[in-house]
């Protein structure tokens, strides 16, 4: 029969989202999914660095299709990178908090849990989230 390897890397979307790389007779076919890898995909200077982050499975071979999910590929949209979000939470809680204010942050959808993480740390505060969200 015929041998079909499927190897999932991290997408970087939120935690346990993977892409596909599937190799075998179909050829050489990774599918992204929702993704967000930055340290993949560096900017300027960082180029060279992102390019040795990247598994070396991606790179052995040249890939026959790659399916991107692309959603926010148009250039109207300009996120900043999770650090600098990060960066200006963290200054806005701690302003917050200097002037003696209880923080809420509230989170409608997977993939914050990195900025919940760095506040926590930064804060020392206790992060709580219902038992839905936890489960």
């Amino acid at each position: 029969g015929e041998l079909l390897t499927v190897t999932p890397l991290d997408a970087g979307h939120c935690p346990g989202s993977v892409g596909f790389l599937f190799e075998g007779a179909c050829g050489r076919i990774y599918h992204t999914g929702d993704f967000r890898r930055e340290d993949w995909c560096g900017r300027g200077g960082a180029a060279a660095a992102a390019a040795s982050a990247i598994p070396e499975c991606l790179t052995r071979a040249p890939l026959d299709l790659l399916l991107l999910d692309n959603t926010y590929a148009n250039p109207t949209y300009d996120f900043p990178a999770r650090s600098d979000a990060a960066e200006e939470v963290l200054a806005i809680v701690s302003e917050a908090t200097a002037r003696g204010c209880d923080v809420y942050v509230g989170i409608d959808s997977l993939g914050k849990e990195a900025l919940l993480t760095a506040v926590a740390t930064a804060t020392g505060a206790a992060v709580r989230v219902t038992p839905e969200r936890a489960a």
